[in-house]
């Protein structure tokens, strides 16, 4: 997946597809169970693709395609709105409404779809650009803290084995047979 699919929302699902051949043939309406794929680019309500799925789907989608698979719901990837501090339950709902429904949907947002939100929502995108910033530079710090603690536990380990084998041995040496 691009850096140009990483923003959309993908969900697969299974729905009957009138089969025109099959029917015409039957008299009657004639279905089959399909895949079919719902892409929405956040932000836009008005560019949502529902088609059946390809082989190119699969390959773009894998992890998607995988939980759908697996009988597991769409996920959103990333923070969900409801779950950022910083707004509130109606701004969540707005957000929902144009299919933004993470932190990293709206940092992704373009001007004109913030525009379309109303006042305030630029501003808001780019408090979610700095808070995702200012996440990913506190990751790189507690990663490091992180590998601190596993090197200093070690350092420690190793510091007991050398006294272990630094100390003077006790007792008699013992007898070598002949």
């Amino acid at each position: 997946m691009d850096n140009s699919t990483a923003n959309l929302y993908v969900e697969f699902y299974e729905d009957a597809l009138e089969i025109p051949f099959k029917s015409e043939q039957a008299g009657r309406p004639v279905y089959e169970q399909r895949e079919f794929i719902r892409i929405i680019v956040p932000g836009d309500s008005t560019n949502i693709i529902e088609r059946l799925v390809n082989d190119q789907d699969r390959n773009d989608f894998p992890r998607q395609y995988d939980r759908f698979k697996k009988g597991q719901a769409a996920v959103v990837e990333g923070t969900p709105l409801a779950m950022w501090p910083v707004v509130n339950k109606s701004q969540v709902k707005e957000c929902e409404y144009h299919e933004i429904k993470s932190v990293e949907h709206l940092a992704e947002a373009s001007d004109s779809v913030c525009n379309r939100m109303g006042m305030g929502y630029m501003e808001l995108r780019n408090k979610a650009r700095a808070w995702l910033a200012a996440a990913k530079d506190a990751s790189i710090v507690t990663q490091q803290a992180a590998e601190n603690g596993r090197l200093q536990g070690e350092i420690e380990m190793l510091k007991e084995q050398i006294k272990e084998l630094a100390a003077p041995k006790r007792g008699r040496p013992a007898k070598e047979e002949a």
